[in-house]
């Protein structure tokens, strides 16, 4: 049967960094996906679900950044200001960041981003907003579509239960695969296999 994969990235980063602590371990996504999420079924796609970092969510703090960055190449160390440290640290974040996502994208796998929202409550602070939503929509479309015969989702949220129970009206088969940080039971009890990542992700860890 067709398969394909869907991969809440905060929970999934989240999980890991709450598991191995810091530094945050990258993934052999392909082969996790090929021995352990799916049977004998054939890998479609895999889908990852994210948001763009700060700097890349907002034009006007990516366009000031610019600037200051700019400034800052003209300018010896002892020369920069606190708010270019500041700037050429964030970018520097943000670029690792969305390094990571083209990684993902190099190794086959289809990344799909939203922008950070403001947070009215907390002046210079940035929320995310909508990754579940993209996720979940897209998931349903594909459902609607044919496009696979086997849902496997990464993810451990209760919100996610409703698209399950409609995808699996449509005669789906849907897999939840999460850790035991921040998972639903409620998710697990709606599909129709769950796949314990604790169990197995020290296998698929890159080794640097």
């Amino acid at each position: 049967m067709r398969a394909m994969i869907f991969i809440d990235g905060g929970y999934f980063f989240s999980a890991l960094r709450d598991r191995f602590e810091r530094p945050t371990p990258d993934i052999k996504y392909q082969e996790l996906a090929e021995k352990e999420l799916l049977k004998n079924d054939t890998l479609i796609r895999i889908y990852y679900y994210n948001a763009l970092p700060p700097v890349y969510s907002d034009q006007e703090k990516y366009n000031k950044i610019q600037k200051l960055l700019w400034q800052i190449s003209l300018k010896k160390p002892s020369q920069k200001t606190e708010e270019e440290i500041k700037a050429e640290e964030q970018f520097r974040k943000d670029n690792k960041q969305m390094n990571f996502y083209d990684s993902l994208r190099y190794r086959g796998i289809e990344v799909k981003l939203v922008k950070l929202k403001r947070d009215p409550d907390l002046p210079g602070r940035y929320k995310q907003k909508g990754v579940d939503i993209y996720l979940a929509s897209d998931m349903l479309s594909l459902a609607y579509k044919n496009a696979y015969d086997i849902a496997v989702l990464i993810s451990g949220d209760v919100d996610y239960v409703k698209v399950v129970e409609e995808i699996k009206s449509l005669g789906k088969i849907v897999a939840v695969a999460s850790f035991k940080y921040g998972r639903s039971d409620d998710l697990i009890k709606s599909c129709d296999r769950h796949i314990r990542l604790d169990d197995i992700i020290d296998n698929y860890v890159i080794r640097k």
